[in-house]
């Protein structure tokens, strides 16, 4: 079973968003996630826009505590005719649910549109 609900908010050059999510496999014993999510965005100017987001995921363990798997990230893309730049640094703890392991990453990239 998956339940998901969102909103998204849009003023001007600004945006925001929030989601939930429930997934259960309906097994007794079994594991399940229950996610949380939100963002904001602004445009800049016509060629410039920054956004920030957050995401929680709980992921429930039969056999021990709950674990929470955090994750955040950057993002900006800047956009001159047909060519866009784009950068993301996203970084997470409990990666995949596992205490204490965290994970960074940093992309680039441009994108062509002939």
């Amino acid at each position: 079973q998956e339940m998901t609900a969102a909103a998204v908010y849009s003023y001007d050059r600004f945006k925001a968003g929030y989601q939930m999510s429930d997934i259960q496999s309906g097994s007794a014993g079994a594991n399940g996630e229950m996610v949380s999510a939100w963002g904001v965005s602004m445009n800049v100017n016509d060629n410039l826009s920054i956004s920030y987001a957050i995401n929680e995921n709980e992921l429930d363990v039969v056999s021990g505590a709950n674990v929470t798997e955090e994750s955040q990230g950057v993002m900006a893309a800047y956009t001159m005719g047909s060519a866009s730049l784009r950068v993301a640094f996203n970084e997470a703890d409990n990666v995949n649910g596992v205490a204490g392991v965290t994970d960074e990453n940093l992309e680039l990239s441009l994108k062509l549109s002939f």
